[in-house]
């Protein structure tokens, strides 16, 4: 993303600062934006890798414990493999 930013008339620094800044507002809102609109706990827990991941500097939200793998507060186990996505929106209705 950096190394477009004079295309966006930014330096590397504002690029850098917007960057960590749309990073910190995704990290700290995906989670209840997706419990809000009747996204299970366990689908969140599939879907945690899509906004916060292993090469990011951010933590997972509280509610996601363990990482990308481990055992959510409801505990369920949970896994690093690629979701079901039929499954998933076949549960959802």
């Amino acid at each position: 993303m950096l190394s477009q930013c004079a295309r966006f008339l930014l330096s590397t620094e504002e690029a850098a600062d917007l960057i960590a800044q749309l990073k910190e507002a995704v990290r700290s809102t995906w989670y209840a934006a997706a419990r809000g609109e009747g996204i299970t706990e366990r689908h969140c827990e599939l879907i945690a890798g899509a906004f916060v991941h292993e090469s990011s500097d951010l933590p997972l939200p509280p509610a996601i414990r363990g990482g990308a793998t481990g055992r959510l507060a409801t505990g369920v186990e949970t896994t690093t493999h690629k979701p079901n996505r039929a499954a998933f929106f076949h549960e959802r209705g």
